[in-house]
């Protein structure tokens, strides 16, 4: 049922079974991978507390649940965002209109995704 605004996949399935406070900590843990930090940022609690608190909620199956297919949707989407960007500029490469630093710009970005060279540092 697309348009509906009921969850179709797994991980939305997951979250929904999860009480409000739980499903905010899965979100805020996907976004910081650090249990502590999400909890205090959910439940606004003391450091000792938050660690506490965050390591019962990661003891739980359906916490470590919505947390590892939100991990994977998250790993998923990333590969295909890049896989269009290097698709985007592959394109522009290979247009007779590209300028050779053009060229040169789009071939580095494609590599540094595919993790064949690192990213230039910013100062």
């Amino acid at each position: 049922m697309v348009g509906t605004g009921t969850p179709q996949g797994p991980r939305e399935k997951a979250l929904l079974r999860l009480a409000p406070r739980h499903r905010a900590f899965v979100q805020a843990y996907l976004r910081h991978y650090n249990a502590t930090r999400a909890v205090r940022e959910v439940y606004g609690c003391s450091y000792n507390a938050a660690k506490v608190q965050g390591s019962r909620l990661m003891a739980r199956a359906d916490v470590r649940r919505a947390v590892a297919l939100g991990a994977v949707t998250g790993e998923l989407i990333a590969r295909y965002a890049a896989a269009d960007t290097v698709s985007r500029t592959a394109k522009v490469i290979h247009s007779r209109k590209a300028k050779p630093s053009d060229m040169i710009k789009g071939a580095r970005m494609i590599f540094e995704i595919a993790g064949l060279i690192q990213p230039k540092r910013r100062r």
